[in-house]
């Protein structure tokens, strides 16, 4: 009997607790043993639409300006070591992306790809995600580590995608941003979602608020998942 609590005692610690958390002791994180090639390693780039370009924030003026949105502010936490690119478009949809994806990482060789598009999708079919996959393929093939974001938005079309994009991330093996569930756990728009969205009408645009909780969800996927 004392010999089998051992054995069991023995494989328990070999197996060690089912949980997704790193141990102090022996952490994993997903860029260990990533062969970046000759990209930048501390360099994101961020690669998406007008939410990603940062349209609703306090500088908004019709697509035609710089913005600050989430990746200033993601640049502003992960501090001067790193450096985060705005590579977003006004106006574009999965398959702009796609379509671009390829000349953004010959132009910036980044470490990084942060990828968030379907806003002006809207479609949760098997097409978009095809697009999406073309890109996050795209960035491994150029050694660049993709990370996927789910998307914010008062939209019933926009919430119905967020369950593929994740499906989409566990069949790819890559890490996920969960943008749409940092909204959600925020109080102030559990109690008015307009407190973390810019008034046009859309109900997927951020205001500064709400790209300070994008920024954040990035940030902490980030910190949480590789090692900087």
């Amino acid at each position: 009997m004392k010999r089998s609590l051992v054995l069991v005692a023995a494989v328990v610690f070999l197996i060690g607790p089912s949980c997704g958390k790193k141990s102090p002791t022996s952490p994993h994180y997903w860029n260990d043993g990533w062969d970046f090639g000759t990209n930048d390693q501390n360099l994101f780039v961020a690669l998406g639409d007008s939410i990603t370009e940062g349209a609703g924030d306090s500088t908004f003026q019709g697509c035609f300006i710089d913005y600050e949105g989430y990746p200033k502010r993601l640049q502003a936490k992960l501090g001067d070591k790193k450096k985060v690119v705005n590579e977003g478009v006004c106006g574009e949809a999965s398959v702009h992306g796609a379509q671009r994806v390829n000349a953004v990482l010959a132009k910036y060789k980044p470490g990084y790809l942060l990828i968030l598009y379907g806003y002006n999708d809207r479609c949760a079919c098997q097409g978009v995600m095809d697009w999406l996959r073309i890109i996050i393929q795209a960035a491994k093939a150029n050694k660049t580590i993709p990370i996927i974001g789910t998307m914010n938005g008062d939209n019933p079309d926009v919430e119905a995608m967020n369950p593929l994009i994740r499906d989409l991330a566990r069949q790819e093996g890559i890490v996920v941003a969960d943008i749409w569930q940092a909204f959600e756990n925020d109080p102030r728009y559990q109690q008015n979602h307009d407190a973390l969205l810019y008034p046009d009408g859309y109900g997927m645009h951020p205001n500064d608020a709400g790209y300070d909780v994008m920024a954040q969800a990035w940030y902490d996927t980030i910190v949480a998942n590789f090692r900087l």
